[in-house]
């Protein structure tokens, strides 16, 4: 897998820990889901408790591969809680993949996820929401590793699946 843009070399190695480790959980959905209960036990049970709370307020789960992911409200793209995703109901077919490759990063990347990828990329999509409401210009959304990897990763599941003709949709 290849990254689009330039990064550092501390990113470039995390970006390739990343994709080369998704490949790996992949091809072994039980490392993936031991890992994500085990290692990337933080995200999940934060996952696990929102998708409870949805659940409990009547927004129906869907599926996107072999995770459940939630639609609800508009334009503010989505979030990945350990091996569950959340996503707005406007956002074209584009966020399933990229959020799917964020719950392999958490699987990859375990407790340290969200002081890497989580937090990070909370406060840069509100920095760059600020920015663009005062009329200034952003970098590219993927510019920064962890957005780069994750659509990189979500990508290359897609086209690895379809492939192999598996639905979207299991």
């Amino acid at each position: 897998m290849k990254n689009r843009y330039q990064h550092s070399k501390a990113a470039m190695m995390l970006f390739n820990l990343c994709a080369k480790g998704s490949k790996v959980l992949y091809k072994h959905k039980v490392l993936y889901y031991l890992l994500m209960f085990t290692w990337g036990i933080i995200m999940t049970i934060i996952g696990l408790l929102a998708s409870l709370v949805l659940i409990i307020g009547n927004v129906n789960p869907k599926r996107y591969k072999n995770v459940w992911y939630f639609s609800l409200g508009r334009y503010w793209g989505g979030v990945s809680l350990g091996c569950t995703f959340a996503r707005d109901t406007t956002s074209n077919g584009t966020i399933e993949p990229h959020e799917y490759g964020h719950t392999f990063q958490n699987a990859i990347l375990g407790p340290f996820f969200p002081f890497l990828v989580a937090i990070p990329s909370f406060i840069r999509y509100w920095y760059q929401e600020i920015r663009d409401k005062k009329g200034k210009t952003n970098k590219p959304y993927d510019g920064a590793w962890f957005e780069d990897s994750a659509t990189t990763i979500g990508k290359y599941i897609k086209e690895a699946d379809d492939a192999k003709n598996v639905p979207e949709q299991c």
